[in-house]
């Protein structure tokens, strides 16, 4: 009898033992690591683990003294990952926008990882130090090319306008008499004048000698 009692007691021990052997070999199917703003581990925080509507809790787990809690036996594809609890200093966390019931991540083969972070004021993003994927699947872009822009466009300096052309000279007005550049009358009518003056001598002076002729003669 008591060998029948020591035999089964050692085979519940390697039933147990085996069991726990087994379930430490095999990867969880999701790990979370959960860090404050200084990169320092949270411990003793709830992680849930909800599905893809956010309105059905899977699974809760509490991180270690890492900042880390593991998930086995999950069965759902695609779930969101939410964080219950507050900061040591007393601020609660919080999720924003569609993050609101969780943060979205699709499951990988196992072991799928996922690193947050809680910000000073407890709002949970996902850790910028290892960019994990806020959209399922597609991890945040770290080796992007940056894209070439061209160069500013040398401006061309404005033309100056030219000097205005010099106004021309008035024309000289009809019956004046164009000046030359010394500042001398043109002779163009001089030696007329001249000429039709003495003719008038000459004619006046010819008149009075044929009036004393005659009286002499008279």
């Amino acid at each position: 009898m008591h060998r029948l009692l020591c035999v089964s007691l050692i085979l519940v021990w390697l039933a147990v033992s085996g069991g726990a052997a087994l379930a430490q070999g095999q990867k969880p199917d999701l790990s979370v690591t959960l860090r404050d703003a200084v990169n320092a581990p949270l411990g003793g925080i709830t992680v849930i683990v909800r599905d893809q509507t956010g309105t059905r809790d899977l699974a809760h787990a509490a991180t270690d003294a890492r900042g880390v809690a593991t998930f086995s036996g999950l069965t759902e594809s695609q779930v969101r990952v939410a964080i219950a609890g507050t900061l040591p200093n007393g601020t609660r966390f919080y999720h924003m926008g569609n993050d609101a019931t969780g943060i979205t991540l699709l499951l990988d083969p196992p072991p799928t990882i996922l690193d947050l972070r809680s910000e000073t004021d407890g709002k949970i993003v996902p850790d910028p130090a290892t960019m994990a994927a806020r959209e399922p699947g597609i991890p945040l872009a770290t080796d992007v090319a940056v894209v070439p822009t061209a160069p500013l466009a040398t401006p061309i300096p404005l033309v100056q306008a030219s000097a205005p052309a010099p106004a021309a000279a008035p024309l000289a007005a009809a019956g004046e008499r164009a000046v030359d550049t010394n500042g001398s009358a043109s002779e163009g009518g001089s030696w007329q004048i001249w000429f039709g003056v003495a003719l008038l001598v000459l004619l006046i002076g010819g008149a009075i000698g044929i009036i004393v002729v005659q009286r002499r003669a008279a």
